[in-house]
């Protein structure tokens, strides 16, 4: 009884795996390769971006300078006020 049963699964397994491959869509490969080299491209020249805006020197002097003004005013409030 029990070969019987395991010759009923394994038929039922084939079926249900030729049913699910006759529906899968079929693989293409001529664009895989495409769209990956224009994913890199569009992620290299959005890293390039950000580390030439990070690394600007105008960028970096005003943010400095911004620094410097903005703590040179809370250390003038902070201190005793004068009447």
């Amino acid at each position: 009884m029990n070969k019987y049963m395991i010759v009923f699964l394994a038929l039922c397994l084939i079926s249900v795996h030729a049913f699910v491959k006759r529906d899968a869509p079929a693989k293409t490969d001529e664009n895989y390769l495409q769209e990956f080299q224009k994913q890199a491209d569009a992620l290299i020249k959005d890293i390039s971006g950000k580390l030439k805006e990070a690394v600007d020197p105008d960028t970096i002097k005003k943010n400095f300078n911004d620094f410097v003004d903005n703590t040179k005013k809370f250390i003038d409030n902070a201190g005793p006020k004068k009447e």
